[in-house]
């Protein structure tokens, strides 16, 4: 049993890393070994993403601290990992999928991104997103691309003149 303060705490605690979140992802923790949670843990540190585990009516309580309806204790029966994206909110989200792709006991159950609350297959939808890196390069691309179909018809114009010419000089 959780004293009081201690749970004041946790709920301090979620509090806060909801506030500096720009999104928090919702797993399932029913049947992961403590290793397999080290490791998702480190994986999400070096995107600056945290996870922690709490009891769910703390955590609603928490997001009614933000102002969020979640409700999860009414939504799931199992354990509850709370995934808190501070930084890139795509790089959190493919880590958490790639991680449920490997450990088939880890399931996406949702999350709540800029305020809206995502159903599990829509955080995968998420996460499926190319990185923003791929993207501007994909547009960058798509820019150039005309530029660069332009310059091709020049130069077959001028390879053709000098074709013809050489031909006419033999």
């Amino acid at each position: 049993m959780i004293t009081k303060t201690k749970k004041q705490q946790v709920i301090t605690e979620l509090t806060d890393l909801m506030k500096q979140a720009q999104a928090v992802y919702f797993t399932s923790l029913a049947g992961l070994t403590v290793s397999q949670l080290n490791d998702l843990r480190k994986n999400l540190r070096e995107v600056n993403a945290k996870a922690k585990v709490a009891k769910k009516t703390l955590i609603d309580f928490s997001f009614r601290q933000v102002g969020q309806e979640v409700n999860l204790k009414d939504k799931f029966t199992d354990s509850v990992l709370l995934e808190f994206a501070q930084g890139d909110i795509l790089a959190a989200a493919k880590i958490i999928w790639q991680f449920s792709k490997t450990n088939d006991k880890c399931k996406i159950l949702g999350g709540v991104v800029e305020g809206k609350l995502l159903t599990g297959e829509e955080v995968i939808q998420l996460a499926k997103i190319p990185s923003r890196e791929v993207l501007l390069g994909r547009l960058v691309s798509s820019l150039a691309s005309p530029i660069r179909n332009f310059e091709y018809l020049l130069k077959a114009n001028t390879i053709k003149l000098v074709t013809a010419l050489s031909a006419i000089q033999k």
